[in-house]
Parts: C-alpha cells; sequence; structure tokens
C-alpha cells in the first residue's frame, strides 16, 4: 500500500546525509534554492557537481509534492514521491563516495 511522503521528514534525512559526509564552513540548512546557492557558495563547491545536481532535483520534486499535498493521492503525486525516494537514495550514495 502507497503511504503518504512526509516531505519534511525526507528534507530532514537528506541534510543529515550531506551534512554528515560533506564537512565544510556552513551546513545545509534547507532544500529551497537560495539555501543551495549559499551552501554552495560558502563551502566552495563545484556548483555543476553530481551531488549539488541531485539536491536541485529533490528540491524540485519536493515542491511538486508540496504543490500536491492538499489533494487525493493521485498517481502525478505517487510519481513524484517516488522520484524524491530514488533522489534520496541517490544523494546517499553520492556522499558515500566522497
Amino acid at each position: 500500500m502507497f503511504e503518504f511522503v512526509s516531505r519534511t521528514e525526507v528534507q530532514r534525512s537528506i541534510l543529515r546525509v550531506v551534512n554528515n559526509a560533506i564537512a565544510g564552513r556552513e551546513p545545509l540548512f534547507g532544500l529551497s534554492k537560495n539555501a543551495l546557492d549559499r551552501w554552495v557558495s560558502q563551502n566552495q563547491l563545484d556548483a555543476a557537481s553530481g551531488v549539488v545536481s541531485l539536491l536541485r532535483r529533490a528540491a524540485a520534486e519536493l515542491s511538486m509534492l508540496a504543490n500536491r499535498s492538499q489533494d487525493t493521492i493521485t498517481g502525478e503525486y505517487k510519481e513524484h514521491a517516488e522520484a524524491v525516494r530514488i533522489l534520496a537514495e541517490s544523494i546517499r550514495m553520492e556522499c558515500m563516495t566522497r
């Protein structure tokens, strides 16, 4: 059975993984465009790196879930939820290789 995806829990999980794997001057505080831009800048990361690209995609998918959170669980919602799950796992794997 499909379960509702808690955007907040997914975001916290992603932040934990990233902040544990990538020690920099400043931790990643959120997945908004501004938070990601600041994190990349403050830690002098390559904005085109795999992990940054994955984080931006995850942020976009989480945003889509936010837009659908008041709707009944539809096929579109399920697709975005699955994309978030896959991206979160990809981020974890990317961080493990650093």
